[in-house]
């Protein structure tokens, strides 16, 4: 049980976020945004979302293809965020990287194999991988 002290900690961590993801989501597009929303998901990671008059307006698409794209979009900016991350060495190098799986998913899977597909891009050949991709549900394994 957390006390007040560090209830209020992290409300001033949560505001600090907050704030700096807003102000430069603002300072680096010139959009207008009409929508700002703090997102909290089902294993306790707090997000933030903005939309945009520009982003409605330049859309054509039903809201199920809207979504799909913009699903698409951010997976894949997730996946090479990780290869950055990966390339600068935060998950190590050499015989340190390969005892470290890293992976793009979605939970739950969707069952396409897409999850399976990102290990192998992600990471270099290495028994820790291949255990893991035995796990993967791909839709051989449905």
């Amino acid at each position: 049980m957390c006390t007040e002290k560090d209830n209020e900690k992290l409300m001033e961590a949560l505001i600090t976020a907050a704030r700096a993801a807003f102000l430069s989501l603002k300072e680096t597009t010139k959009e207008h945004f009409y929508f700002y929303v703090f997102i909290f998901d089902e294993g306790m990671h707090p997000y933030i979302s903005a939309w945009s008059y520009e982003a409605l307006e330049a859309s054509k698409l039903s809201d199920d293809e809207l979504y799909e794209t913009e699903w698409e979009v951010r997976i894949e900016l997730m996946e090479e965020a990780m290869k950055r991350l990966d390339a600068s060495g935060l998950f190590g190098t050499g015989k340190e990287r390969e005892c470290v799986v890293i992976n793009v998913e979605q939970a739950p899977p969707d069952g396409d194999g897409a999850e399976y597909d990102r290990a192998l891009r992600l990471n270099p050949p290495s028994a820790l991988v291949s255990e893991y991709l035995e796990a993967c549900e791909t839709p051989e394994n449905d």
